[in-house]
């Protein structure tokens, strides 16, 4: 079976989606991306909408915005995916190609799987949609919806450090106490055996003593 990768033309991106989801609808396509981008073409004057005394061979250059949809199909699908690009394009001409290609072993398991049991099987559905279909519980799901909005709240809690060593993992030096935490600390400074803040030492130029404040 030969495979091709097509390209397929839009002038809009809505247009391009709308013929992208019709193709996918049918199977005719594997899906793919839509690029887009300035772009700059032939065009000739005889082809234009103007009365027929006025159209006369001149060739133009025309530049807009365009896009492309690049996707695989299949020797099989190639008629029917011309006849639905057509029908869902609002172009008067969809230019559509086709490339010849090789494929290396597991493209080519992907896209006959998506293309077995075509005309078959319902349309395809957003793989968010399915997903939540197949489950069965209703907290389950809400569980699920909140950790994907908020997954930082489901992160497991840090483990504390262990005797003997920083939080940041440094050993303490040898002789030193670490200092308390926060929740050890008293709330006020009556409740401290002792006052929180050190006492300042004044030396005295004058005299040969020391003030203690």
């Amino acid at each position: 079976m030969q495979y091709y990768q097509v390209f397929i033309s839009a002038e809009q991106t809505a247009q391009a989606y709308r013929i992208l989801d019709a193709l996918i609808d049918k199977q005719l396509v594997f899906g793919g991306p839509i690029v887009g981008g300035p772009a700059k073409f032939l065009w000739n004057f005889k082809d234009s909408d103007v009365p027929e005394s006025m159209r006369k061979p001149k060739l133009l250059t025309l530049e807009q915005d365009y896009n492309y949809i690049i996707s695989y199909t299949r020797e099989d699908l190639k008629e029917e995916l011309i006849e639905v690009a057509e029908a869902a394009s609002l172009e008067e001409v969809c230019m559509i190609s086709f490339l010849p290609m090789e494929t290396n072993r597991s493209l080519r398991l992907l896209l006959d799987a998506s293309f077995e049991g075509k005309g078959e099987l319902a349309a395809p559905e957003p793989v968010d949609a399915h997903l939540r279909a197949q489950r069965a519980d209703p907290v389950a799901d809400q569980e699920l919806q909140r950790r994907d909005r908020h997954p930082h709240l489901t992160r497991p809690p840090a483990e504390p450090p262990p005797p003997g060593r920083l939080p940041s993992g440094g050993a303490t030096p040898a002789g030193k106490q670490r200092l308390p935490s926060l929740s050890v600390l008293p709330r006020r400074l009556s409740d401290s055996p002792r006052p929180l803040m050190p006492r300042l030492v004044y030396l005295c130029p004058h005299r040969n003593r020391k003030d203690w404040q």
